[in-house]
């Protein structure tokens, strides 16, 4: 087989010499990379709305979802996995959508009530 280690900078060098002296031979090792100076390419797409309502009130998927695009008027593809809990519900959405989407849900209500959100990362 083939055992591959990826050393991340000169923090992990003591780990490298570690494994050189358990096989007593020198590694093989490939080139490195470059720095990254832009990393808006790690920045994920989405960011994560926590609604402080869930399964103990009677909330449901559908009703978020319908809450956001029909009374709310944001495209469907701006909405990502919704995770209802028992007390809280987590919604991924665009990073485009993400500050319409909290003004949005902290004054529109859901399945009548008026539900608590925050954004989080």
């Amino acid at each position: 087989g083939l055992a591959l280690s990826l050393v991340a900078g000169p923090a992990e060098q003591r780990r490298l010499d570690a494994i050189e002296a358990f096989l007593g031979q020198p590694l093989i090792r490939g080139p490195a990379l470059p720095e990254a100076r832009d990393l808006r390419a790690l920045t994920p797409p989405n960011r994560t709305l926590l609604l402080l309502a869930g399964r103990r009130d009677k909330l449901r998927k559908g009703d978020v979802l319908g809450a956001l695009v029909k009374d709310g008027g944001f495209p469907p593809e701006a909405i990502g996995r919704i995770d209802v809990l028992e007390t809280t519900c987590a919604v991924a959405v665009s990073r485009a959508h993400a500050h319409a989407v909290l003004k949005f849900t902290q004054a529109a209500r859901i399945k009548k009530a008026r539900v608590k959100a925050h954004l989080l990362g």
